[in-house]
């Protein structure tokens, strides 16, 4: 499709593949054409058998009145039935995230940008540990004015835009940081990225810094 002409979709899938181990649910990406595999009668099967009144919860909030819920129950009389089928459910496997190389390159054919996606894995991290991560990642690349932007973009100008977030899925929190950036300016982007890491470790923060982690009063 479109996606795999893109440097910065190819570098994204392959970090969530080893993030999360290549048979894990979330590393499955649709691939080639998976529409032209099916056919008019799987999609009739699939709709008979799941999307149907008798499959389908109903589901009433906000300011409800008895006249309301008269005016439900008359639409769906005593006659209908709830049968939940299921959907069938992916086996789901333990996320499993131990590459054995810390630098993957990927390349593609005549392009112009690089797609650079890094990261790392908050292991055994406590919820308030968590926490303090977030927030010194949202120093490094959570905002406009965060020391990735000023740094990468506004005083070196190697990209438009550069972002680092942490997060946690299926138990594994860590960090990500997400950029596009001319093939001449790679290996200085990623050299920057390591100092601005490098620097939040052994810098103290900045007045100004402070006032994005402090809530306004």
């Amino acid at each position: 499709g479109q996606n795999e002409a893109k440097t910065d979709f190819l570098a994204s899938r392959k970090f969530t593949e080893l993030l999360y181990g290549p048979r894990h649910p979330l590393s499955r990406f649709t691939r080639n054409n998976p529409i032209a595999t099916l056919s008019r009668t799987d999609l009739v099967d699939f709709h008979s058998k799941y999307l149907k009144s008798t499959n389908a919860k109903i589901i009433l909030a906000g300011n409800i009145s008895d006249k309301i819920i008269d005016n439900a129950l008359a639409i769906f009389d005593k006659s209908w039935q709830h049968t939940a089928v299921s959907a069938p459910k992916p086996k789901i496997v333990k996320a499993n995230s131990h590459p054995e190389k810390s630098l993957f390159v990927l390349h593609k054919e005549n392009a112009v940008q690089s797609g650079i996606v890094t990261g790392t894995i908050f292991k055994n991290t406590s919820d308030e540990e968590f926490t303090k991560l977030k927030l010194l990642t949202h120093l490094l690349g959570g905002y406009f004015g965060s020391r990735l932007m000023q740094s990468i973009r506004e005083q070196k100008g190697y990209t438009y835009g550069i972002s680092a977030v942490a997060q946690e899925n299926e138990g594994i929190r860590h960090m990500i940081i997400r950029t596009d950036c001319s093939i001449k300016f790679t290996e200085k982007v990623i050299a920057a990225i390591e100092d601005e890491i490098r620097g939040l470790i052994e810098e103290t923060i900045e007045k100004k810094e402070e006032t994005v982690l402090t809530p306004a009063e």
